[in-house]
């Protein structure tokens, strides 16, 4: 698992990762997160900008996925960055530990801090 510390600790990349299925690309930060806990959140934040009217094609995507720890779910809002949002979703079981803020644009899926 990760927490918030562990995530602003990323603020740039030394290598892109390429996901398989959607040919996006993906920083150290994004890959952390996904190889301690999350890469659900990893793999269906990089299907929805690939694949969800509303969202595929934007030149900027904010991400921003949020824990209810009381009842163990979570929340991810897919929005332009003016808070215009263009796609939410629900998870009826998760254990993610803190909120997750990613950035995607120029083709690249970040960490906030890394942007």
């Amino acid at each position: 698992m990760f927490n918030a510390a562990d995530l602003n600790q990323f603020i740039g990349t030394t290598q892109y990762y390429l996901d398989g299925i959607t040919r996006k690309k993906y920083t150290d930060g994004v890959h952390h997160v996904e190889q301690n806990g999350a890469g659900w959140l990893i793999s269906d934040a990089l299907i929805v900008l690939a694949m969800v009217e509303g969202v595929r094609g934007q030149p900027f995507v904010h991400i921003k996925a949020t824990p209810e720890t009381e009842t163990e779910r979570a929340r991810v809002t897919y929005d332009d960055g003016n808070d215009n949002v263009l796609h939410k979703q629900e998870y009826m079981t998760s254990d993610l530990p803190c909120e997750v803020r990613m950035y995607f644009t120029s083709g690249v899926l970040m960490l906030a801090s890394e942007y």
